[in-house]
């Protein structure tokens, strides 16, 4: 099948996996297969739905030289032709652990093409490493080509960030491979941010429960209650908010 991939999980629960690299309980990569001579790599595009799952207390058992990202979920699609849609609904993180960058998800998305949403989600108690970003979610984009008419669109919509941790972006940290500010947004409504901690011991000047680099933000109707950050609630660099 040279279609369309589909990953589509539903009402199921993760909970106390261990991974020795990246992922805790699920780990996505980008697929391609090798048609000819003249055009080796014929890359699939991919379809991730997940629809009121539950991953609960995973995390990464690493050594010492690597720390491992993604406490629950490792996504990492790097291919604008592919166009990522990843649609996350009714789905709760909580408590899930790593040392490295995205303590609930970590996911590697094309700049110029993915849609990525998150709608009506809990993270709750998920930790990255006290020197790495995103306790909640980590969210890099990966910019494949130069010029695109398909942006990407990061969309996260009635979700709750209660108690993550990392040392930068304590509920969400966003970065980028280059400005996106005319290109791609990351919008942000009816969300909610309770006791989301960001400390990082060698950054404490950029550092917030909410950290965007690179990209145009758009927020809305967002509520936050005890809140603690050395920096700000909301850091942006090279990017408007």
């Amino acid at each position: 099948n040279r279609g369309r991939l589909n990953l589509t999980l539903s009402e199921i629960i993760m909970t106390e996996n261990q991974g020795e690299e990246d992922g805790g309980a699920m780990y996505i990569r980008d697929m391609y297969y090798y048609h000819d001579n003249i055009n080796p790599k014929q890359k699939f595009p991919w379809e991730i739905n997940l629809k009121s799952v539950t991953l609960e207390r995973n995390q990464l058992i690493t050594d010492g030289n690597n720390k491992g990202s993604g406490g629950a979920i490792y996504i990492k699609i790097q291919y604008a032709e592919i166009k990522p849609i990843i649609m996350m609904s009714h789905t709760n993180l909580v408590e899930n652990q790593v040392e490295g960058n995205g303590g609930g998800i970590y996911a590697v998305v094309p700049g110029n093409s993915a849609k990525f949403s998150i709608d009506s989600a809990l993270f709750q108690r998920n930790q990255a490493g006290r020197i790495s970003q995103g306790g909640a979610l980590y969210l890099y984009l990966k910019m494949d080509k130069e010029n695109t008419d398909s942006p990407a669109e990061i969309n996260i919509n009635d979700a709750r960030f209660l108690d993550n941790m990392a040392g930068e972006g304590g509920a969400i940290y966003q970065s980028s491979s280059k400005t996106l500010t005319d290109m791609s947004f990351i919008t942000i409504t009816k969300s909610f941010f309770e006791c989301c901690i960001s400390d990082s011991i060698n950054n404490l000047a950029q550092n917030g429960t909410l950290m965007f680099t690179n990209i145009r933000t758009n927020l809305h109707d967002i509520k936050y209650h005890e809140t603690l950050n050395l920096g700000a609630r909301i850091c942006s660099v090279a990017g408007l908010v």
